[in-house]
């Protein structure tokens, strides 16, 4: 996000070592500045906000956050995969916004993960 330009990140995590590893990271990778961990507080002035947890997964109806607070530019994403249609997604579309699912964001990156981990001989076309 950083490198495409974004001029805050805000992570919501709860547990303090897990938050603590958020900002360590920031700051290794030089972009402290841009990243805060108050994401709940500032939902009104996002662009992008993702679920990258397992709420809303198995039947667990929750949500990760209101996507009502969200302006109506927004675009709400939810790497949960199972269901396809998360209750955050279902509330955001109805809300007007628009969504991105698990399943989307998986193919996305599946030409990334397989050259990481050396599988792209066999990869067609080039745009990844």
């Amino acid at each position: 996000l950083a490198d495409a330009g974004a001029g805050r990140i805000s992570f919501h995590e709860p547990e303090q070592v897990r938050r603590a590893s958020v900002e360590s990271l920031a700051s290794a990778a030089g972009i402290e500045s841009l990243v805060s961990t108050d994401a709940h507080e500032n939902l009104e002035s996002a662009d992008l906000a993702i679920n990258a947890s397992l709420v809303g997964m198995n039947g667990d109806n929750r949500m990760a956050f209101d996507p009502a607070r969200l302006p109506a530019h927004a675009l709400v994403a939810d790497v949960v995969t199972y269901p396809v249609e998360t209750p955050l997604l279902l509330a955001a579309r109805s809300a007007g916004l628009r969504t991105q699912n698990g399943i989307a964001m998986a193919d996305a990156q599946l030409r990334m993960q397989l050259r990481y981990f050396g599988f792209a001989g066999d990869l067609p076309g080039e745009n990844c």
